[in-house]
This record gives structure tokens, C-alpha cells and sequence, in this order.
């Protein structure tokens, strides 16, 4: 009986360290979400100056490509021909998708999501990107092949140390 009670409270103490560790968690959790609230209103709030500025920017901006993915669709949109036609290679397909990626990027530069380490590692790695698959066969998969190596001769050559000197048999003998 001695020993089950001590059974009972070590694992009444065990739950009651589990109980408090989850009520620090979930606190600690609370105030994290409570810091995120809190950003996210002060993006939004445009009474200051600079989240004004940010949110004109960003509203502009989203207006101009509105305007031109609609207009692309409207001029594509009565044609099938078109269609057919531009995307019937991954080139093209290619050029609407990094177009689509580059306005993320330039979305998420100015919305400050990322930092400007990040852009340009981003900007610079599709710019090269791109610019290598337009290289105009200047790239290195278009160099001719280099020669195949020789064959490998069976015989080895012979060693001169160990080979008699055919002159030497053909000297005169006095």
C-alpha cells in the first residue's frame, strides 16, 4: 500500500510538472500571436505615412498587372490558334511562369517579407537563369564534343635496357 501512494505521487507530481510546462507553452504561444496580430495591424493601418505609402504602392502596382494579365487574356482569348501556338513549347510556358514569379518577388520585396540579401540572390539566380537558356549557342552544351581518347595499345612497348641491340650483332667481328 506504502509503495503504491509513492507510485501515485510521483506521477501526480510528473502530470503537475507536464500541466505547468503546457500552460507556459501555451502562453508562450498566445504572446507570439499576439506580436503577429500585432504586425499585421500595423501593415494595415494606413494612418502613418509609410504603410500609406506602401499599401498606394502595392495597390498600384496590383492594378497595373491586373490590367495586364487581363489584356493578355482578351488578345489570346478569341484566338485558338494563339493559344495553340504560344504554348505549344515549355519556352513559352516558361516565360509566363518566371513572369509570374518575378511579380511575387517584386510583391514580396515591397511588402518588406523579404530582405534585400534574399532578392538579389533570387533576382540574380533567374537572371541567370534566363539569360543562359537565351545564350544564343554560346552556352557550353553546344561546344563540339572533345576527340575520344586512344585506344589503349595491348602490347606494351618494350623496354630498350632489356632488348638486345640489333646492331650490335651486324658490327664486323675482327
Amino acid at each position: 500500500m506504502k509503495n503504491s501512494s509513492k507510485i501515485y505521487l510521483r506521477i501526480l507530481g510528473k502530470l503537475t510538472d507536464i500541466r505547468y510546462k503546457l500552460e507556459n507553452f501555451r502562453q508562450r504561444v498566445e504572446n507570439a500571436r499576439a506580436i503577429e496580430d500585432r504586425k499585421i495591424i500595423d501593415f494595415l493601418d494606413t494612418s502613418s505615412s509609410g504603410s500609406w505609402y506602401l499599401f498606394s504602392v502595392l495597390l498600384i502596382f496590383g492594378v497595373l498587372m491586373f490590367a495586364l494579365i487581363a489584356d493578355f487574356f482578351r488578345v489570346i482569348g478569341g484566338h485558338p490558334d494563339i493559344v495553340r501556338t504560344l504554348f505549344s513549347n515549355d519556352g513559352d510556358l516558361q516565360l509566363v511562369t518566371l513572369f509570374s514569379i518575378i511579380i511575387a518577388i517584386i510583391i514580396f520585396g515591397i511588402t518588406k517579407i523579404l530582405g534585400g540579401n534574399e532578392l538579389s540572390a533570387l533576382l540574380g539566380s533567374l537572371s541567370g537563369y534566363i539569360l543562359g537558356k537565351s545564350s544564343g549557342g554560346l552556352g557550353r552544351r553546344d561546344l563540339p564534343a572533345p576527340p575520344p581518347a586512344p585506344a589503349p595499345n595491348p602490347l606494351p612497348a618494350p623496354n630498350p635496357l632489356l632488348v638486345p641491340d640489333p646492331a650490335a650483332n651486324l658490327a664486323p667481328a675482327q
